[in-house]
């Protein structure tokens, strides 16, 4: 038997049963047997692909049998269910989806004749490659238009399908290297934007307040309040550079190499320096509350970026609380996993922004509305020291009584 090359073209006639009358050496070579051991018997059905072919019989609703290779091949990808009778008003000219063509008698009356199909069908020969052939059947009838049998013929397009498909992941892959670079382009231009306004205003603010020193103002109440506005702008920038710095630096954090820690260790020192805080302030408008569980949550994790977190958290919920709400920080343990809940009282968060909450520089329309100074990098912070950690953080979303920030983080051995 002659080997089955690429170029091999496969031949095979059957009769009306779909048993095989003849059969090129190709098809030989494919299955392994001469035409004399194939002929009176059915096409040998091991050399396709048996998952194939349940699945096209299944949404084709035929029989696994030779009837399969006439069925129209858009009806292998349709479910199965009732179908559709449109009776004179079917557009579907020519052919039909069940096999057959409408052919006039010339009388007026219509008659049912078998058409031909072209599909691709996998295929593994006697040698164990895998093949795509493309097979194309068409009925061969008689005088009166009877089917008197088949005739098929097939050729090999795996290199045709595979050439097919790495040319369609290169194009997705050059889409998606072109739409991350979008994106990129887009971050940057974002940080461009906000950096420089972020920079530009408290700067503005400091050079009018020196400028006025400058005049030699005598009264000395003046002079302390345009001292405290330059101190407090300057505040302002050396904190949009550390939450730049703490951003750019957080792959840096090795959580899964660091010593143990207590969680609640971690939330009382952001109490202690939020009540610091608010005593320097004077009274605040909101009091945030924090409590924990008797038993210690340890965690895997640096101390000062996890401190960090919970600050963030805090810090934004009481900027979106109004004066008398109120704004709770608890710590939990599971079995698996320690939980560190931030909630306010605040206006919630839409649904909308919460794909873009952990965005840098972005800010929602209620840091607009009530005018919350800062760069929008406080929970782009919090998303990273998070991940760091092997954690996640949820978000609720449109809370009637606020919003609330779940971290999970995963307990120490």
């Amino acid at each position: 038997m002659t080997p089955l090359g690429p170029a091999s073209v496969l031949a095979v006639s059957t009769d009306a049963q779909g048993l095989v009358t003849w059969c090129n050496a190709a098809v030989e070579a494919l299955v392994g047997r001469p035409t004399s051991a194939l002929e009176g018997r059915a096409f040998p059905r091991e050399i396709l692909d048996r998952d194939q072919l349940e699945q096209r019989s299944a949404a084709a609703g035929v029989p696994c049998g030779p009837e399969l290779f006439l069925v129209d091949p858009a009806r292998f990808e349709r479910r199965r269910g009732p179908e559709l009778r449109l009776g004179a008003l079917d557009r579907r000219r020519p052919g039909r989806s069940d096999g057959t063509e409408q052919a006039s008698d010339g009388e007026g009356e219509a008659s049912q004749r078998p058409s031909g199909t072209s599909c691709e069908w996998n295929m593994t020969g006697v040698d164990g490659v895998p093949r795509v052939m493309a097979v194309d059947v068409q009925p061969m009838l008689g005088t009166a238009g009877e089917v008197r049998g088949y005739w098929a013929q097939g050729v090999d397009v795996t290199e045709e399908r595979r050439t097919s498909s790495l040319l369609a992941q290169a194009l997705h892959s050059e889409q998606e290297a072109a739409r991350r670079q979008a994106e990129l382009d887009r971050l940057r231009n974002d940080f461009v934007t906000t950096a420089s306004h972020e920079l530009r205003t408290p700067l503005t603010s400091i050079l009018g307040y020196v400028e006025l020193l400058e005049t030699g103002i005598d009264d000395a109440e003046r002079r302390g309040r345009f001292a405290t506005a330059i101190r407090r702008n300057v505040a302002r920038l050396q904190q949009l550079a550390e939450s730049l710095v703490t951003l750019s630096d957080s792959s840096s954090v090795h959580p899964h190499s660091a010593d143990p820690l207590d969680l609640r260790d971690v939330v009382a020192a952001v109490r202690a320096t939020t009540l610091d805080l608010d005593a320097g302030q004077g009274q605040p408008t909101v009091v945030p509350e924090f409590s924990w569980p008797e038993q210690p949550t340890l965690v895997r994790g640096e101390a000062s970026q996890l401190e960090l977190l919970v600050h963030q958290l805090v810090d934004n919920a009481v900027k979106f609380t109004p004066p008398g709400g109120r704004v709770c920080c608890r710590v939990a343990q599971s079995e698996e996993e320690a939980t560190i809940e931030v909630s306010d009282t605040g206006p919630g968060v839409p649904h909308s922004e919460v794909p873009h909450l952990f965005t840098p520089f972005f800010r929602g329309a209620a840091v607009h509305e009530a005018a919350v100074p800062g760069p929008g990098l406080g929970l782009s912070i919090v998303a990273a020291v998070v991940t760091e950690h092997g954690g996640r953080i949820l978000v609720s979303e449109n809370d009637p009584q606020g919003a609330v920030f779940t971290v999970r983080l995963p307990l120490a051995p």
